[in-house]
């Protein structure tokens, strides 16, 4: 995984100061139903604090990382103001409907898109633990996930990959992924919220 920083961050970690947000963009590749490799990036963006806690977010299948309206955009800063946890969320590239795939109906690049939003997730958390410090100030953060329609069904099939997340929140979550998500749910042993409405 190779992960590259797009302009600086207007301030770095230093002597209890925190960037206002840290934005990068990871460089990443899956294999296709072909077996031919698919690039796509996957933009970040942190909102650092000294809280020792992380909250990563998963949007949903057509919303950007700052999310609709900068609705996590302005969480991240709401949060980050009052020291209450960093938020870092993301996007998985958006499904291009290139090649149909029989048993899905998104792709992208003739990947599976479903595979490609699980994916994306896991590397963000993997880039938040990597990168913990930067973000909360702590080696072993408590780390939260959420996720929201089909973002919470990527949050469902991945949390139990990742001993350190105790809690997540499924916010108007449905089984987008398919059999992933109802494997995830069931192997994870935190706690689990749901919100619909």
């Amino acid at each position: 995984m190779k992960f590259t920083t797009y302009g600086p961050a207007r301030r770095h970690w230093q002597l209890g100061k925190f960037v206002e947000a840290i934005d990068t963009t990871l460089q990443l590749e899956t294999e296709a139903e072909s077996s031919e490799l698919v690039s796509y990036c996957v933009p970040i963006t942190a909102y650092p604090t000294g809280s020792g806690k992380v909250i990563v977010n998963s949007p949903g299948s057509g919303e950007l990382k700052d999310g609709r309206e900068d609705r996590w955009k302005n969480l991240g800063l709401h949060l980050q103001e009052r020291e209450l946890a960093s938020l870092v969320t993301y996007n998985a590239p958006r499904p291009d409907f290139q090649v149909q795939l029989e048993w899905e109906p998104y792709s992208y690049q003739g990947a599976s898109w479903n595979k490609i939003l699980i994916e994306s997730l896991c590397h963000t958390i993997d880039w938040s633990l990597e990168n913990a410090v930067q973000l909360c100030g702590s080696e072993s953060p408590e780390i939260y996930l959420t996720g929201f329609s089909s973002g919470g069904s990527a949050a469902g099939a991945a949390a139990h990959r990742y001993p350190s997340i105790k809690r997540m929140l499924l916010l108007s979550t449905y089984d987008s992924v398919g059999d992933p998500f109802y494997e995830g749910v069931s192997a994870f042993t935190g706690d689990i919220y749901l919100v619909y409405g």
